[in-house]
């Protein structure tokens, strides 16, 4: 028993006499370094926005956003009746939570 042991013992020493030193690719340290310091960096400010078609998607679309807002203030009523309409309102407002009463402090 003790015997097989030491067999195997010899054995698995004396396959490490067959070793070489592994040989790396050249510049493999430069290499690995600059990918390393790659990751390290900071990365800076990207915009999404590389492709020609959606910049121009998106200008028109605050271009139509612009017009449609700008024909809705031209197009409103009278300012006295919208004036009359907002007191009516904040009137509601103000009866329905009872902010009318006045406190005495």
């Amino acid at each position: 028993m003790k015997k097989d042991l030491h067999n195997i013992v010899e054995s698995t020493i004396n396959s490490l006499d067959n070793i070489q030193r592994a040989e790396a690719p050249a510049f493999f340290a430069t290499r690995m370094n600059a990918r390393l310091d790659k990751h390290l960096e900071p990365k800076g400010f990207v915009l999404p926005l590389r492709r020609p078609a959606l910049v121009l998607a998106i200008l028109l679309f605050f271009l139509v956003v612009n017009i449609v807002m700008l024909t809705a203030v031209n197009n409103k009523t009278s300012v006295g009746s919208s004036t009359e309409n907002n007191t009516a309102t904040l009137q509601n407002f103000a009866n329905e939570y009872g902010l009318n009463t006045s406190t005495g402090y």
